[in-house]
């Protein structure tokens, strides 16, 4: 049994929010097949397959560095976006 922590999706909702801001104010929201649209749903996809696992408890082992590490890289491609002109 692995233990969950929800701090985890901490890195996710930021990119969420990020890459939302920056589909509907740079990008226009034009089409749901930009790189900001993308990020956002795989953010939010994963941080949703991370609650899920953990509430069935179907988590394996060094699952939470993993969804940590993957949190962490959406958050700084979500960042690296925000500042590209």
């Amino acid at each position: 049994m692995s233990e969950t922590h929800t701090f985890i999706i901490i890195p996710y909702l930021l990119a969420f929010l990020l890459s939302v801001k920056r589909f509907y104010f740079r990008d226009s929201a034009i089409s749901v097949l930009r790189a900001s649209f993308l990020l956002a749903l795989g953010s939010m996809a994963l941080a949703g397959i991370y609650l899920v696992f953990g509430a069935l408890e179907m988590l394996p082992a060094y699952s939470t560095v993993v969804f940590g590490i993957l949190g962490v890289a959406c958050l700084a491609v979500a960042v690296w976006q925000a500042f590209q002109l």
